[in-house]
């Protein structure tokens, strides 16, 4: 029987829900000082250097996995000490009684890697939106982009601040197939709307997610995912 289990993606929705309670205007983490740029020292499974991708003026490319993509030149893009940070609070933030859905938690956020993180305002700013992008190897080159939504909704779904307003689906985003779920994130009187999807390249889960309050922001992050290119061979 082939295995196809998958992986979860959670490491996005970690980074959006540590969004969520800056927006709401509680006390959120300082934004730590960014180190001197290093170098990037994360390797999956010695994969090329063009893994993580490059960060230009308002753009993306990720030669690896034949991704380009547009974005506001005035955007924040968010540096890997603070992206740590977030990572961190969030999945506590999801941590409950269960101690095995605890360990799924922190074994995605060890699994995933970050690409590309942005947000209209520097992290911890009231009213803000961010995108996220990140990717994940899967167990089995058969997983379908669904199989990864769907078990990463069944982790998500542990909290109780969070809902699904539209149940996941298919669709195609810059050439590639790719399964959609969309959550809205409740915290006091403050809904945050959060649009994941999820896309399988070369064995990988590349998830990325859109999370915001007004529609002005909505419009800017659906022009970054319609700028997304997919080279697909």
């Amino acid at each position: 029987m082939i295995d196809l289990r998958c992986n979860c993606s959670f490491l996005l929705v970690c980074f959006v829900l540590l969004f969520a309670v800056s927006a709401s205007g509680q006390r959120s983490t300082p934004t730590p000082k960014p180190p001197p740029p290093p170098a990037k020292t994360v390797m999956v499974e010695e994969v090329a250097h063009d893994f993580l991708g490059i960060v230009s003026e308002g753009g993306f490319k990720n030669d690896f996995f034949g991704l380009e993509l547009q974005f506001p030149v005035d955007w924040t893009v968010i540096d890997d000490e603070t992206s740590k940070v977030a990572v961190e609070i969030g999945t506590d933030m999801f941590k409950g009684d269960d101690e095995r859905s605890n360990r799924a938690l922190e074994d995605s956020t060890r699994k995933e890697v970050v690409l590309l993180h942005l947000a209209r305002k520097p992290m911890g700013s009231l009213e803000n939106c961010s995108f996220m992008l990140g990717v994940m190897k899967q167990p089995n080159p058969k997983v379908l982009p669904a199989m990864v939504a769907e078990a990463t909704k069944s982790l998500l779904m542990k909290s109780p601040n969070l809902r699904v307003i539209k149940e996941t689906r298919t669709g195609a985003v810059g050439g590639q197939r790719v399964a959609m779920v969309d959550y809205e994130f409740t915290v006091g009187d403050q809904k945050i709307t959060i649009l994941y999807y999820v896309a399988m390249v070369k064995g990988y889960a590349i998830s990325f997610s859109a999370t915001y309050i007004n529609n002005e922001d909505l419009k800017s992050l659906e022009d970054i995912i319609s700028s997304m290119r997919f080279k697909t061979k």
